[in-house]
């Protein structure tokens, strides 16, 4: 009994401190791994005007005598672009006019861009206008149109 207890502790204190090391060899079959192909599906990209607004209300006056024009200011021009595509989008905004005598001269077209899955700075500029006495003639209400547009379809526009 006394060399299976020495036996025990002998056997227990080559555990402990490490002179007897067990291990084992596990047979794993061959696992092939196991691909997950992940979907990516692009969005649209969308396009939001600001709140414009034409600051003036005009009154027929003397500056428009003989060759004289009225200068006006559409505030606010541009908008926010949202790109939910792998590329980058841009839109052109621009300000026309086909009533007689009016003439854009300042900001008339405006570029807003946004990179791959992005959303752009919001843009805003003011654009100016003039109108001449041929203007004030007119039977109808002069309109001047703000256009967004990615492509060369101008008929998405608002006419202020």
């Amino acid at each position: 009994m006394k060399k299976v207890i020495l036996g025990t502790t002998l056997a227990t204190s080559l555990l402990l401190v490490g002179g007897i090391t067990a291990s084992a060899d596990v047979a794993m079959p061959e696992v092939p791994s196991v691909p997950f192909a992940v979907t990516i599906t692009e969005g649209t990209s969308s396009f939001a005007f600001n709140d414009m607004n034409l600051n003036e209300t005009f009154e027929i006056s003397p500056a428009l005598f003989v060759n004289g024009t009225m200068t006006g200011t559409i505030e606010n021009v541009g908008g926010t672009l949202t790109n939910l595509t792998r590329s980058v989008n841009k839109v052109t905004i621009t300000v026309s006019s086909d009533s007689e005598g009016i003439v854009i001269t300042e900001n008339g077209d405006v570029a807003v861009e946004a990179e791959a899955i992005s959303q752009s700075v919001a843009t805003s500029v003011d654009t100016t206008f003039t109108f001449n006495r041929q203007t004030a003639l007119l039977d109808g209400t002069p309109t001047i149109t703000v256009t967004a547009s990615d492509t060369t379809d101008l008929d998405n526009g608002q006419d202020l």
